[in-house]
């Protein structure tokens, strides 16, 4: 069996604390909770400061669900909706509404009202005793019930109007009652310091005339009850607040608003409260579906260990952690040291702890709902998911008994993992894997080996495996183990040179540092490939995103002018190339920015500073490390697009964008085997020309011919498959068919494909557009919700609190400005009483104030989510006009900002994300990083740093799998906090709002399904000229090139058409091919004969140089597949590669 590990949490229950006092301090601000009653507000009017639980006076019939844009920006009644099982006597209960008010005063004797015009309001506790209700049975008729319900309405009036008398007594003895008309006179006198003391002072002001102003309160609690069913009723409890508007010349003076509004319901004797179900949630026997009731304005909560109900209008939610679990034998422990040397015995026990989980939980488990009448046939189709996964480990474990290299290759994988977690002082960072990562590994070993070994069979090959952890779980490591197996694998059984593996991402700043985090593990990898004399190049990566110039021809042109190079001109081309290499090293650069290209800042494996070097003699970018103690010079990096193509590293990262490549850059055949020659100094080239032809000197015939071993990617990884939607999904469907199809023609097996996902409600649909194939998921779900074999919540620990607020009486902005402060204040204020907190026990672990202070580093930073940069700019400006100025004011430091969002630069997201990580390390850097990151989607994918912990939403993200993922950036290894500003007119934030709890208890099951189509109707317009020049580029380039030249020039295409070697039929068949769907179902046949029929005759035509350039208007490839605009045509000539200005320099072919 497993088991949940014993941890020391007195760190963790310390940062708790922290967070549970940020938390407090930010609800006390935002509904006037610090505030004690008798107690003095300063500033601007309650009204205008408080923006949770406050009733702005409304005498207009109020309804229960209001469409009305006032009464949801200022509302003047909170409802709670229940469910009553009444007693033989009628429903009994209590009811007990609490609200606070205001009455403002004139400034008490330390006001210093010569540096502020602030106003100062007292508070009041308006609390009575609960009041008792006993209604007839139902029975005795609507009108008997309705006329009891009316009755206890006047009970709690004239209970409620008792409360406020009593009160308005006290604000009438209050010396400092406010009389407008003695404003200046009590400031000028205040001025003047002519008072020995407060009682002085109050015993003047209480003497003076004028008519002082109180509030006028006519609160009001309404019911509604009628019968459901046989026997339940449904209660509606209204708080109201009927008062007047006051004048408008008293806006500021008199405050009639409600503030912290409740109510709580207890149920009475014979009667009870019962639950409703959260229909939005799947019958599942995994869920609680219930709910204690609805609320309108406010969320209705059962207190633990209650039977009460009460309102809430800043309701919160604790999400417990989730750790992963240990196998109760100690053999069965995954430890990296110990798979290395024999993992045999490790895994066989590791396959009997499954298996005990299966005969002892599982079983439980499913006996339990037998008895119930539960859900069973859901839970025995997820138990029988989980002993598949058993049979595929064991096949694993077989594998590796039987396949010597398998074997060892997998040996030297966890060999690879120890020495990246080992330290010079010969500890470990962590010694093993997490149960669901091994399980993964070994589960999918036989679909690697069995791709390209005929004595190895696999019946899930054709699959695709999903694997499926929350964020940040590991699901990385689990893939790049998969990943190190089949490089090492690849070597062994004679493959040398090639990608391995293609890893893909939806967004470059999740590639960004991920390939940081990746590019150490290759280092490590290739240190065991020379140790063991695998042979074969070294274990390179590249980095294959947009952002950069695409050849290093680009680079010097961009640098020295157009003409800098030229074709046929090679020996003038190198001295350019020498020429750059000298201004880079200098850094006299005068066009180019160097910094561009640069993917790391450390050295992965010393952490020693890294420097860029162009190689002049075989044209190359380096990243070069410059400490004299590290073993590595320069690291296994290819940033420029050409330099990958024809290094062909054996893991290639890049973004979901560079497909487009497919139909604009044949060199991209390369990367999907189509390798057939070595050019002695510059790298791989497919039978063609050097690939860096305009500076090679080499003749062709000094080309060293190759006898490829599969050399197309066997491996392709899809991270975040949850991103790959609507048109980029649709768009991603076709060019993954395209790639597929141009691997399978070159002769070679198709490549294996994992993919990684946050989100996984209808994955199966997904990957049958995308991909044309099914879905397996990796873990299948447990017997409990979130709980399995691998993992499951720690009662003992929260990993993330959750406030929603839904502003009231104020903007949107205004409400997320305040919270910003607050939560700088919060900070600050626990740095200045650091001191006092620990002298009095507050914490646990911390002996003195510089500890505590210490880390406080892990909530100092605000994280500010915001829909639109749009949005993000308002907030920014405000920090500098509204927050700062307000912060000095008060005798706080002022807040530094950031903006990260999909336009921040290569080496601003870098520079955060390596001061931030500095951080968590080194308290001192506190200094140096920021104080709020105003941050879009961009944040929500990739930024993976334990000091952020403190996150707000400006409104509610479109999709609920943008919201986890977002949201959990924070909380990752000490607790988390996370509010909603939900935007009050939006019935989506309203929504999620009014049923906050439940849907953070189950967010990752109320995700909407991904939205994709690869039959989408009109997709083929934007997608057919790329397929089509897929094609002519992958496809036949190299048939073409041989018989008329270039195929990028429209003269040569043509006479391959004329003369038959390319015909209409031959375009359209390929074509139905990437196109069918998986039924083999091509819906764009008819589309397709009619496009591939104008381009041909098009490109007949001769008109355009290029191509490209022939195809009619509107139909251009797509350079980026998340190129959804429609096209328009400004340039005649094709602008990507430069092709223009080689036309201009001498002979060019787009190459």
């Amino acid at each position: 069996m497993v088991h949940m590990p014993d941890r020391d949490l007195q760190r963790t229950k310390d940062l708790e604390e922290i967070s549970s006092q940020i938390v407090t301090g930010v609800r006390e601000r935002a509904t006037g909770g610090h505030i004690g009653p008798g107690d003095v507000h300063t500033g601007s009017p309650p009204k205008n400061t408080f923006f949770s639980g406050c009733l702005s006076p409304g005498t207009e019939e109020l309804e229960f669900e209001d469409d009305d844009i006032y009464s949801r920006v200022s509302p003047s009644a909170l409802h709670m909706l229940i469910r009553v099982t009444p007693g033989d006597d009628g429903a009994t209960f209590t009811v007990n509404p609490f609200f606070t008010v205001y009455a403002r005063v004139h400034p008490p004797i330390d006001a210093n009202v010569e540096t502020t015009d602030s106003g100062y309001y007292r508070k009041y506790n308006i609390d009575i005793d609960p009041v008792s209700i006993q209604t007839s049975p139902v029975t005795a008729g609507d009108k008997t019930i309705a006329a009891d319900l009316e009755s206890a309405e006047k009970d709690i009036e004239e209970a409620l109007e008792e409360a406020l008398d009593a009160k308005l007594e006290d604000m009438q003895a209050d010396p400092l009652r406010y009389r407008p008309s003695e404003k200046e006179t009590v400031r000028d006198a205040l001025a003047d310091e002519r008072f020995d003391s407060a009682s002085d002072y109050e015993d003047y002001v209480d003497d003076l005339g004028g008519e002082p102003v109180y509030p006028k309160i006519n609160p009001q609690v309404a019911f509604d009850l009628r019968g459901i069913d046989n026997r339940d009723l449904q209660l509606r409890v209204s708080l109201e607040n009927r008062s007047d508007e006051p004048e408008r010349g008293q806006l500021d003076d008199v405050d009639n608003g409600m503030y912290e509004s409740r109510l709580e319901l207890k149920p009475g004797t014979g009667s009870q409260f019962e639950h409703i179900d959260f229909t939005r949630l799947p019958e599942d026997y995994r869920y609680n579906r219930q709910i204690p009731g609805y609320g309108v304005n406010c969320s209705v909560e059962q207190p633990a260990d209650s039977d009460s109900l009460i309102t809430n209008c800043m309701p919160t939610h604790e999400q417990q952690r989730y750790i992963h679990k240990e196998p109760d034998n100690e053999t069965a422990q995954p430890v990296f040291e110990q798979l290395a040397d024999d993992p045999l015995p490790v895994l066989r026990a590791l396959r009997d702890e499954m298996k005990d989980f299966d005969a002892g939980t599982w079983q439980d488990r499913i006996d339990e709902l037998r008895d119930s009448g539960g859900d069973l046939e859901t839970a025995k189709q997820n138990r029988e998911a989980f002993r598949e996964e058993i049979e595929r480990f064991e096949d694993g474990i077989d594998l590796l008994v039987e396949h010597d290299a398998a074997r060892r290759s997998f040996r030297l994988m966890n060999r690879t993992f120890d020495r990246k977690v080992l330290r010079d002082d010969g500890s470990r960072d962590y010694d093993s894997w997490r149960l669901f990562q091994i399980v993964y590994i070994v589960a999918n070993l036989r679909d690697i080996v069995a791709r390209t070994d005929d004595t190895v069979e696999s019946d899930t090959s054709e699959e695709i495996s999903l694997i499926w952890f929350p964020t940040g779980g590991g699901k990385t490591e689990a893939y790049l183990g998969l990943m190190i197996f089949n490089m090492l694998f690849d070597r062994l059984r004679g493959k040398n040179f090639g990608v391995t593996s293609m890893m893909r991402y939806p967004l470059r700043l999740l590639s960004l540092q991920q390939f940081q985090r990746i590019t150490e593990l290759m280092m490590y990898a290739d240190e065991i490939r020379r140790e063991e004399s695998l042979g074969g190049d070294p274990f390179n990566v590249g980095y294959l995103t947009g952002g950069t110039e695409n050849k290093m021809r680009d680079i010097i042109k961009d640098e020295f002018g157009k003409k800098a190079v030229t074709y046929n001109n090679q020996e003038g081309n190198e001295q350019k190339v020498e020429q750059l290499a000298r201004r880079w090293d200098n850094d006299e650069l005068h066009n180019v920015d160097s910094e561009e290209f640069r993917v790391l800042n450390r050295c992965p494996k010393c952490d020693g500073e890294v420097e860029l070097e162009v190689d002049a003699e075989e044209v190359l970018i380096n990243h070069v490390c410059t400490s004299d103690d590290c073993s590595w010079d320069r690291l296994p990096v290819f940033v420029v697009d050409n330099e990958i193509y024809r290094q062909l590293p054996s893991l290639v990262i890049g973004t979901q964008d560079k497909l487009a490549a497919l139909g604009y850059e044949r060199k991209f055949r390369l990367l999907l085997g189509y390798a057939s020659e070595e050019c002695p100094i510059h790298g791989y080239t497919d039978g063609t020309a050097c690939t860096e032809k305009y500076f090679c000197t080499e003749s062709q015939q000094a080309h060293i011919e190759l006898d490829p071993v599969d050399p197309v990617p066997g491996l392709q990884i899809q991270d975040e498959l949850h991103l790959i939607k609507e048109e980029l999904g649709t768009f991603e469907s076709h060019y993954w068919g395209a790639m597929n199809k141009i691997i399978e023609w070159s002769g070679n097996t198709p490549s294996n494909l994992i993919a990684a996902t946050a989100t996984i409600e209808e994955f199966e649909n997904q990957i049958k557009h995308l991909y044309k194939k099914e879905g397996t998921l990796f873990p299948a779900p447990g017997p409990e919700y979130r709980e399995s074999f691998y993992a499951g919540e720690d009662p003992e620990e929260i990993q993330r609190h959750f406030i929603g607020v839904t502003p009231w009486n104020r903007s949107h902005i205004n409400s997320i400005i305040s919270i910003i402060r607050s939560h700088e204040e919060a900070i600050q204020t626990l740095e200045r009483k650091a001191d006092d907190l620990v002298a009095n026990g507050e914490f646990r672990t911390f002996d003195t104030g510089d500890e505590l202070r210490d880390m406080l580093r892990y909530y100092d930073t605000a994280v500010n989510y915001v829909i639109s940069k749009k949005e993000g700019d308002r907030i920014n400006q405000s920090v500098n006009t509204q927050i700062n100025p307000d912060l000095n004011a008060a005798g706080f430091d002022p807040i530094e900002q950031l903006s990260l969002t999909g336009d921040s630069s290569f080496q601003a997201v870098s520079g955060m994300l390596d001061r931030f990580e500095g951080l968590a390390d080194d308290p001192s850097m506190r200094e140096e990083t920021e104080d709020l990151i105003i941050a879009t989607s961009t944040i929500s994918h990739g930024v993976d740093l334990d000091v952020l912990n403190f996150m707000l939403f400006f409104g509610m993200p479109r999709r609920t799998a943008e919201y986890i993922q977002s949201s959990s950036r924070v909380g990752r290894k000490y607790p988390g906090i996370v509010i909603d500003c939900f935007h009050p007119i939006r019935e989506r934030d309203r929504s999620h709002f009014h049923y906050f709890d439940k849907y953070h208890e189950y967010q990752d099951r109320l995700v909407e399904p991904v939205p994709v189509n690869r039959r989408a109707k009109f997709s083929i317009q934007r997608t057919l000229p790329g397929m089509f020049m897929a094609l002519i580029l992958q496809r036949y380039y190299g048939e073409i090139d041989a018989e008329y030249g270039s195929p990028y020039l429209t003269k040569n295409v043509a006479k391959a058409h004329s003369n038959g070697m390319l015909t209409q039929q031959k375009v359209m068949d390929d074509l139905g091919k990437i196109y069918s769907d998986w039924n083999g179902e091509n819906v764009f046949e008819d589309e397709i004969r009619h496009r591939v029929e104008t381009y041909l005759t098009a490109v007949d035509k001769q008109q355009k140089r290029f191509v490209s350039d022939s195809l009619p208007d509107g139909n251009r490839p797509m350079w980026s597949l998340r190129d959804v605009d429609v096209p328009v045509n400004i340039f005649t000539s094709r602008e990507e590669g430069k092709i223009v200005d080689t036309l201009n320099a001498g002979r060019g072919d787009g190459s």
